[in-house]
């Protein structure tokens, strides 16, 4: 439950933001330019939901590999746990496969995030 705590939070965030946006009076009609504030906070709920994503990867760092760890196979698990406690080397593998992951994943993060936002983009 621990895990899903972080991912969770930048979903919840995201839909915060995104609720703003909804609200009649902050997004303004398509013909005129988005304001400043609106582009804030649609770049924050963007990024919330980008950073939700990448944390759900199941590589050992991140809370991706901790919630799907519980259903893992035992052997499987044991080899992931000793690569787990590599460190600052699993760090670093986490942050290449995330982003090569997150490159393949972008288009449809994208056209999911452009249809939650208001009419108005």
């Amino acid at each position: 439950l621990v895990a899903v705590a972080g991912p969770a939070m930048n979903f919840l965030f995201m839909g915060l933001l995104i609720g703003i946006l909804w609200i009649p009076g902050v997004s303004l009609p398509w013909h005129q330019p988005p304001t400043y504030n609106m582009r804030i906070l649609t770049e924050a709920a963007y990024w919330n939901m980008v950073l939700g994503c990448f944390n759900l990867l199941p590589i050992p760092p991140l809370d991706g590999y901790r919630i799907i760890r519980a259903v893992l196979p035992l052997t499987l698990r044991r080899q992931m746990d000793s690569f787990a406690q590599m460190g600052t080397m699993t760090l670093m593998l986490a942050l290449v496969l995330g982003f090569i992951a997150m490159s393949h994943l972008d288009p449809y993060i994208s056209s999911f995030f452009f249809k939650l936002l208001p009419r108005s983009w």
